[in-house]
């Protein structure tokens, strides 16, 4: 594959194995237009189901819980479909994440923040 400048990729290790997805910009503009909302109401969905509002701290994105798993399942089923779709939200809504980790089941989101690692159990 040939790397151009205008390519953006994000990161996935899972069990030392490197999975990219590379996507650029135009297609980041065309996921804000007209895919986000239907992938956020999906994870909204899986949140309520998932979590009890009192244990979401304020300010607190809890469908970060969420969509590490979701990208885990969705690898194991190959629906890269999903992947890509979890991946372009956490583009959108946490740029400052750059990849996960997956090692023994256990989720680590790849950060630039100094908080970083954020790990999800």
């Amino acid at each position: 594959m040939e790397f151009r400048f205008d390519q953006i990729t994000f990161e996935i290790f899972r069990e030392g194995e490197e999975i990219p997805v590379i996507y650029t910009p135009e297609i980041l503009t065309d996921f804000r237009q007209t895919k986000l909302t239907r992938v956020e109401a999906m994870l909204d969905e899986t949140c309520a189901r998932a979590f009890d509002a009192l244990e979401i701290p304020p300010g607190a994105d809890a469908r970060l819980g969420i969509v590490g798993p979701t990208i885990q399942n969705a690898l194991k089923e190959d629906n890269e479909q999903i992947v890509s779709q979890c991946v372009l939200w956490l583009a959108v809504r946490h740029p400052e994440i750059w990849g996960l980790e997956i090692e023994q089941g256990e989720l680590t989101y790849l950060a630039t923040s100094e908080d970083s690692p954020m790990r999800v159990n």
